[in-house]
């Protein structure tokens, strides 16, 4: 809506300029759309870099005019030393409209490249500040996006839990290839749900509206502290399920009377990572208490019946009051309601 908003601006606006800028109004909901990114600060940065790319893309193409004329040689120059600037990094990011202006200069402007060079460029960088008048005054705070990611890295490591767990109720336990069929690519979850909250706090600088929305941000910026704990958690767990309790493994790390207590606390991890970050129904914290509370005093009832090493089974009872512990307060856990 706010890019739909900043382009009719800019095309109206466009229209209003002297020539020969307004030759081309076109340029200027053109230099909107590229500047109106997700937060204030980005418009500003994207703007800024863009118009910059733009400009050094349209000098390129106005010095090989002037130095070899319009041809094959000159756009080849053009696209090559446009290849080389675009890796600036000053331009990061916006590279490619290094070589975009520099065609457009010396193809489309070559009849007026002055006049061309002058419009393109003035026109795009109108756009892109109207982009960013737009952004001022309906600035976007993707709070939605950044819970949708949470609540989905939730769910993933509680899939997870589960998978680990149907793998120790199995009637025959796994092998290690077996397990590596069981095993989910967490990181790249974690990095979605990471990458989107700090969108999220970035939005809040120079964004008017942030302090309507400042508890629930904080709320956010909480969970997502928590499930960085519970990320690295379940992959401890991963880690020790699918490489110590293997079908071919001479000395399980659970063994048979354990893996049945173990598979229960898993399930009730999951069940309460299904819910963290909703706002429907809390966790199911008591349930998770009384299986971690159930495993510790099997671990310790097995560690004095045998004379195996039982610390393997030990650190899986750790791992899992350290992933209770990350729920904290149950109402810290819930984001609260949707805009």
């Amino acid at each position: 809506m706010r890019t739909a908003v900043a382009a009719v601006v800019a095309w109206l606006l466009g229209q209003l300029v002297p020539p020969p800028l307004a030759d081309y109004p076109y340029y200027a909901p053109l230099g909107a759309v590229i500047s109106t990114g997700f937060t204030v600060v980005s418009s500003v940065r994207e703007a800024v870099r863009t118009v910059l790319a733009v400009l050094l893309g349209a000098g390129v193409a106005a010095l090989v005019d002037l130095w070899l004329g319009p041809g094959v040689l000159a756009l080849g120059v053009v696209v090559a030393v446009s290849t080389v600037l675009a890796g600036w990094r000053a331009v990061a990011g916006t590279g490619t409209w290094v070589a975009t202006s520099a065609i457009f200069v010396l193809i489309l402007g070559n009849a007026d490249p002055q006049a061309y060079v002058g419009a393109y460029a003035g026109l795009i960088a109108l756009g892109a500040l109207v982009g960013i008048g737009v952004n001022l005054l309906l600035p976007p705070l993707p709070l939605s996006v950044s819970e949708r990611e949470l609540t989905s890295l939730g769910g993933v490591l509680a899939d997870q839990l589960r998978r680990l767990a149907d793998g120790l109720g199995a009637e025959q336990l796994p092998t290690a290839e077996e397990w590596q069929d069981r095993r989910l690519e967490l990181e790249p979850v974690v990095g979605r749900a990471r990458e989107s909250v700090a969108t999220t706090q970035e939005a809040r600088r120079g964004n008017w509206l942030a302090r309507w929305w400042a508890e629930r941000s904080t709320r956010q910026t909480d969970l997502a502290h928590r499930l960085e704990i519970h990320a690295r958690v379940v992959d401890v767990l991963t880690l020790t399920v699918t490489e110590q309790e293997t079908r071919d493994a001479q000395e399980p790390a659970l063994g048979p009377r354990l893996r049945t207590v173990v598979a229960d606390a898993l399930g009730a991890y999951a069940d309460a990572l299904d819910r963290i970050g909703t706002d429907t129904e809390p966790p199911d914290l008591d349930a998770l208490d009384a299986a971690t509370s159930r495993l510790r005093e099997e671990v310790r009832e097995v560690a004095r019946q045998s004379s195996s090493d039982s610390f393997s089974a030990a650190s899986v009872a750790v791992s899992l009051e350290r992933g209770r512990r990350a729920f904290g307060e149950e109402d810290v856990t819930t984001l609260g309601g949707r805009d």
